[in-house]
């Protein structure tokens, strides 16, 4: 998928952003990386796809459960949809966020999918419902065109929801109740914006018995970067919510996640998400912003290499990051597959490559969207990362100084 925006908080102008198997986008604060990631989940929202589905094709579903056919539907039709979903999506951006209409008035996008041809959802005689037919074919439709069937996104604040959400869950219930008691009141329903308040349902609604296919490389972060324990889910007995935890290995004991460190705790969601929520890798997608949240640089390597494990399951991933070891550390995944046909080590040799045809890299700056994957080297180009660069420029002019004075 390719993505055009105009208007878009900060970025003014961007065309054609691809987004791929492993996706990057890095740049400074303010510069609409978020604002652009959560576009992205919108557009691949799973149950927001659903409901148009069943009213957009509810007509020749019908026809074709009374008439036991087979459902046709050409590009034109799949075009037609796509363009009235982005429609809803634009409209209701600034709802999602929870942001006013007005900053977004001139907000504008386009998406353009390649590879769409038509497609034919073969008739189901073992649905005898046109309700439940109606999903069924909904639910191939939207497969058939996106390949993508649900995304998650892991927000930014995601360790203080880890830690408060059952107040969170408490005062969503309170306003959920004030606002079917008080009907005359113009309120919503939720007190979050769309995305947190998904990723807050996810976390009381987790279903242990569910194992996931990435099940475990969820074991592998804990083993890897959390060494001295690993995460602890209790199930929800009657209507109580589930207890996240940590259990030390050490003395077999379970503490409460606000007592743990804060790297444990950003990644905790990540580990519940691979092991009981992502459970058809091939068509999911997963977005984290900022990744890299109290993780000292040798971890953030050690999830980046994890990321490109599930990567290479199936998975797509979009990392939203200011953090230039982010780049460096997929970069070295991007050598190992330029290597791939050479004589190594076997440290070398176990390392996880990803090619650069799975791989986007943008830079957020100047009110656009710069692609920062060169193709002829098949890497980032970390060189363009002019705001770290600088860094360094200042030392470096700095240092000359001191020399240049060191015989006075």
């Amino acid at each position: 998928m390719k993505v055009s925006v105009k208007n878009l908080a900060q970025i003014h102008n961007a065309e054609n952003i691809e987004i791929k198997d492993f996706n990057i986008f890095i740049g400074k604060n303010g510069t609409g990386k978020t604002y652009f990631a959560k576009l992205i989940y919108f557009l691949n929202n799973f149950s927001y796809k659903m409901l148009l589905a069943e009213k957009f094709l509810g007509k020749k579903i019908k026809e074709s459960f009374e008439n036991k056919a087979d459902v046709i539907i050409t590009i034109k039709e799949q075009e037609a949809f796509i363009q009235e979903f982005n429609n809803q999506i634009k409209n209701r951006y600034p709802e999602f966020i929870s942001s006013k209409k007005e900053i977004f008035s001139k907000f504008t996008f386009s998406t353009s999918i390649d590879d769409l041809n038509g497609t034919t959802v073969k008739y189901d005689e073992t649905i005898d419902s046109l309700k439940e037919y109606t999903s069924a074919i909904a639910i191939r439709f939207i497969l058939n065109t996106f390949q993508i069937a649900e995304t998650h996104y892991l927000p930014a604040a995601r360790a203080n929801y880890m830690i408060t959400y059952k107040h969170l869950f408490e005062s969503e219930f309170n306003n959920f109740r004030e606002v079917l008691l008080n009907k005359k009141r113009k309120k919503k329903i939720s007190i979050l914006p769309e995305v947190e308040n998904n990723f807050l349902r996810d976390i009381y609604q987790v279903n242990t018995k569910i194992h996931g296919e990435l099940f475990s490389l969820g074991s592998k972060i804990e083993k890897t970067i959390f060494k001295s324990g690993k995460l602890s889910i209790r199930n929800p007995q009657h209507q109580d919510l589930p207890t996240y935890e940590y259990r030390l290995n050490d003395i077999k004991q379970n503490i409460d996640l606000v007592s743990a460190s804060s790297a444990i705790t950003e990644l905790s969601p990540l580990i519940m998400y691979l092991r009981h929520k992502i459970s058809h890798v091939s068509s999911e997608m997963l977005i984290i912003d900022e990744p890299e949240l109290s993780l000292h640089p040798d971890a953030q390597a050690k999830l980046v290499e994890v990321m490109v494990e599930a990567v290479n399951k199936g998975l797509k991933i979009i990392m939203v990051t200011h953090s230039p070891y982010i780049i460096e550390a997929l970069n070295n995944h991007l050598q190992r597959n330029k290597i791939k046909n050479y004589k190594m080590s076997k440290n070398i040799q176990d390392f996880e490559a990803i090619s650069a045809n799975q791989v986007s890299a943008y830079l957020f700056e100047d009110s656009t969207i710069k692609n920062i994957l060169d193709d002829e080297m098949k890497l980032i180009d970390d060189k363009l990362l002019n705001s770290f660069n600088k860094l360094n420029d200042i030392y470096d002019e700095m240092r000359d100084i001191e020399w240049d004075n060191q015989g006075d």
